[in-house]
């Protein structure tokens, strides 16, 4: 979609309002020790929401 959006095929609805903001929350049933495996994987969560995750 960010191709089309930069390539002008696309346009945006009301580019000034602004989105709103939703929580998100990672969960696990692991317990206290959360396994190497979920934490990388919450890591590209919070990279990928904050906006720095390649494409």
């Amino acid at each position: 979609m960010r191709e089309d959006l930069s390539e002008g095929r696309l346009l945006q609805a009301a580019p000034e309002l602004p989105m709103p903001s939703v929580p998100v929350h990672a969960l696990h049933a692991f317990g206290r020790h959360t396994p190497a495996r979920v934490r990388r994987f919450i890591d590209f969560l919070v990279e990928w929401f904050d906006g720095t995750a390649p494409d």
